[in-house]
């Protein structure tokens, strides 16, 4: 890892190759370049005898200690981003144990880093305020109707549009916009293409709060105006318009022409939310995430990185947005793991990279969520985060009636497996005949989870993971949910070769044909991973259920945060023991979180609304706090067993998962790397294994793991360095460094 620089002087710049290793190299910078050269500038740069591109991260930089080749030139005048980014990844690479270019390359998407041009179009934006422009419009009215009917369109959207779009709603030549910008009314300008789409969202204004929404909106207005650092956890019950306080803190922000972001866990969650965004906040606001092509990415980055756009909102990654000057970020539903990079090092957590990113900036930050983190919750209770607390719905909204249904006495009274309660099927008749939605949740995809032998009890399994197959009915095929493979259902057990093979458990695709056959006339649709492969999908779902034009909305976790639809009046938890029995010491904080939230997504307007939970642990302490919407319970009772146990949040965890196409080689590995650990750590940390976590091969990689249990992150952290780059591991092995890992899995 690289540390930060020390000596330093003018005439020599750090910067990162976009390549597809991990490279970061010391130039110096020609006297044509002097005074114009900047931290965040795309550069070209010679390498060996090519030239390549990068990004000038450190300037002025240290001397190399061998001569050095110089900088060619600058590829575009703007810088994508500024001396506190580059600050904060410095954080990341260090914290999460990893090289400098590696957590870059994670913090500036592909797009960027490849530098793609972007189309430029013809902008046209009112030249003087809006009161002239009434002005000007009343007086052109009889004159020239047509240079009138440009300035109605630009007072009615409120700022700049395309050109073309501004010509064609107003029914005007080209001649009338030339003329009005000759008059000094109209600025015309060549700027990248809008990100995302074009569509007219009708404008709204600020909500009316409540008194606990008005009293923490203070509390925050206070820390925004100091323009200081503090941590709010946001704590409102599910529908207590948390939303709405981000919006007018925002408003706050924007006076002061400083800049937010906004991170939401889920890209399914961005559409709904942006529009509520820029119903308020206009062109203002950009939409940055994965799902977006390459050229909707870059060019909502270099709105933003040009300052075009004073609001970025997204998931995981828009926590690394370019935005001048924040003043405040926002990370709503805090509690969510999606926020944890997962799939490849830097393996980040998006909430605690918010926070000192706005530390660095100098700004406050709000962790917004019904259900918070535990983390979360011991901090505000430690006096590290300020707790603000909404216990009521705005407006004297009630919560849902929750019903906890017993499975075990509708399987005893059905003779045989059931997926719907008979109270769940009479609450989904009545809602149908009168025009109600209903939302089902199931966290399983798929059709039937497990195809066994009745008679020597074979299982299905992946032959590269250690996973049952799951069946899915449309394709006819079985399905590895952690590497993809897939293959057809065998005829004959192949252990046994008996026929005597039968399908067991449910998931998404079988919940959803059921409640196809028990209703008829009713409009499903399904949303999981397997439902919104295609781009926009999301948005498409959620726009028709909006509509009206879905009554059943059947889906996983996606469905089950975040969303606000007042005509919901039915929730269905098919299954709230999914996550209960998982080997890990989160599972229960799971449960919690996801039963409140997905029942929060009921009765959010005036109708009142019911949440059926069905279960076969009716008595969990977890399933009963989650249906009472009683968090302070729950974290009490949570923090009773993870004091026994010394878990985080009292102390941290540093997983080491060493893994190999050999299983002996994988254990092998993982003993000596404990041996040579020992001795460096404090007396104080514990280390626990090698032991094969639950899921022990994926993508036919066998796994074993160490977890270090320590009070000091930074101390572990050392050892590590002190021992991993001499540890020599063969081709076929890797070691993975998770720093506070949320799964155990």
């Amino acid at each position: 890892m690289i540390s930060p620089p020390q000596c330093i002087d003018n005439h020599h710049a750090e910067v990162v190759l976009n390549l597809p290793v991990d490279l970061c190299l010391t130039y110096t910078v020609p006297d044509n370049l002097s005074g114009k050269l900047q931290v965040g500038h795309n550069v070209l740069v010679p390498l060996g005898s090519r030239r390549v591109n990068g990004f000038v991260t450190t300037f002025p930089a240290p001397p190399p200690r061998r001569s050095a080749r110089s900088v060619i030139r600058i590829l575009l005048s703007d810088p994508f981003f500024g001396d506190n980014l580059v600050s904060l990844i410095r954080w990341v690479s260090r914290y999460y144990f990893c090289s400098f270019p590696r957590a870059f390359k994670t913090a500036l998407p592909s797009p960027i880093r490849k530098s793609m041009k972007s189309p430029r179009v013809l902008w046209a934006a009112p030249a003087v305020p809006m009161t002239e422009i009434r002005e000007e419009m009343e007086r052109l009215t009889g004159r020239a109707p047509r240079q009138a009917a440009i300035l109605g369109v630009l007072l009615k959207r409120g700022g700049a549009m395309p050109s073309a779009t501004l010509l064609k709603t107003s029914g005007a030549p080209r001649s009338s916009l030339s003329a009005l910008q000759k008059k000094g009314l109209v600025l015309l300008s060549r700027e990248e293409r809008p990100a995302g789409r074009e569509e007219e969202i009708l404008p709204t204004r600020p909500l009316r709060l409540n008194e606990e929404q008005s009293i923490a909106l203070k509390r925050i207005r206070e820390e925004i105006e100091k323009e200081s650092f503090r941590v709010f956890l946001l704590h409102g019950i599910t529908g207590s318009g948390k939303t709405e306080i981000y919006l007018q803190a925002i408003s706050t922000v924007l006076k002061k022409g400083k800049g937010a972001i906004i991170l939401v866990p889920e890209i399914s969650l961005t559409p709904q939310t942006g529009e509520r965004f820029q119903a308020r906040f206009g062109d203002r606001v950009v939409i940055i995430h994965s799902a977006q092509s390459p050229g909707e990415r870059y060019r909502a980055w270099m709105k933003a990185a040009s300052g075009r756009a004073r609001i970025v909102l997204g998931p995981r990654s828009a926590v690394f947005a370019p935005i001048k000057e924040p003043g405040l970020i926002v990370v709503d539903e805090e509690h969510e793991t999606s926020y944890k990079q997962s799939a490849i090092s830097p393996f980040y957590h998006a909430r605690d990279v918010a926070v000192m990113r706005a530390k660095l900036e100098g700004c406050p930050v709000i962790l917004g969520s019904a259900t918070p983190s535990v983390e979360s919750y011991y901090n505000q209770a430690k006096g590290k985060y300020t707790l603000l607390s909404l216990r009521t719905r705005p407006m004297a909204a009630l919560l849902p009636v929750v019903k906890i249904v017993d499975m075990r006495v509708e399987r005893e009274y059905h003779r045989g497996g059931v997926s719907f309660s008979n109270i769940l099927l009479e609450k989904m008749k009545k809602g149908l005949d009168e025009g109600r939605q209903t939302i089902l949740f199931l966290n399983r995809r798929g059709f039937f989870t497990v195809l066994a032998c009745r008679a020597c009890g074979y299982v299905a399994h992946c032959p590269h993971c250690s996973v049952s197959l799951t069946y899915h009915k449309k394709t006819r095929r079985l399905v590895c949910h952690l590497c993809g493979y897939t293959s057809p259902p065998p005829r004959r057990c192949p252990v046994c070769q008996s026929e005597d093979l039968v399908f067991a458990g449910r998931g998404t695709q079988r919940i959803e044909e059921q409640i196809k056959k028990i209703f008829p006339s009713a409009r499903v649709r399904r949303m999981d991973t397997d439902a919104v492969g295609k781009r926009d999908s999301h948005r498409k779902i959620l726009e028709e259920f909006k509509a009206g034009r879905i009554d059943v909305l059947v889906g996983t976790q996606m469905i089950a945060k975040g969303l606000d639809f007042p005509n919901v009046t039915l929730v269905g938890v098919i299954m709230a023991d999914t996550a209960l029995n998982l080997a890990d010491f989160r599972a229960t904080e799971y449960t919690f979180q996801i039963l409140t939230q997905v029942a929060g997504r009921a009765g959010r307007g005036e109708l009142k609304g019911t949440v059926i939970v069905q279960t076969y642990s009716p008595r969990h302490p977890a399933l009963l706090a989650a249906v009472r919407q009683e968090y302070e319970l729950f974290f009490q009772r949570e923090m009773i067993g993870r004091r026994e146990l010394g878990y985080p949040p009292l102390n941290h965890f540093v997983n080491l998962t060493v893994l190999s196409r050999n299983e002996e080689k994988s254990l092998r590995v993982c003993e000596h790397l404990a041996r040579l650990l020992r001795p460096g750590l404090s007396g104080s940390d514990e280390i626990l294994g090698p032991a094969p976590p639950p899921i022990n091969r994926i993508r036919g990689w066998y796994r074993y793991q160490l977890m270090i249990k320590t009070r000091g992150v930074v101390s572990t952290l050392r050892a590590l360095q002190a021992v991993l780059p001499g540890l020599g591991t063969a081709r076929d092995v890797k070691i993975e460094v998770d720093v506070d890992p949320i799964s155990m899995l």
